[in-house]
């Protein structure tokens, strides 16, 4: 059975755990516009743009093509 962390050990797990977090680049990034969610239980996704999406769609149309 695991012991009860003291107050101090949490409040060093916190502030370790944020520092990690304000050291991630990613994290400093603007959050992407996303779709609203279809269903009540979905969620919402990423829009992607007209150029991904056409770079997507190549890079599928080669996949296919090296199959067939």
């Amino acid at each position: 059975m695991p012991r009860d962390p003291s107050a101090r050990e949490n409040r060093l797990k916190a502030k370790a755990r944020r520092d990690h977090a304000l050291a991630r680049m990613d994290l400093r990034t603007p959050s992407t516009p996303r779709e609203t969610a279809i269903g009540p239980t979905s969620h919402a996704v990423k829009k992607i743009d007209i150029s991904t999406r056409a770079a997507i769609d190549a890079f599928l149309s080669r996949q296919r093509e090296g199959q067939n």
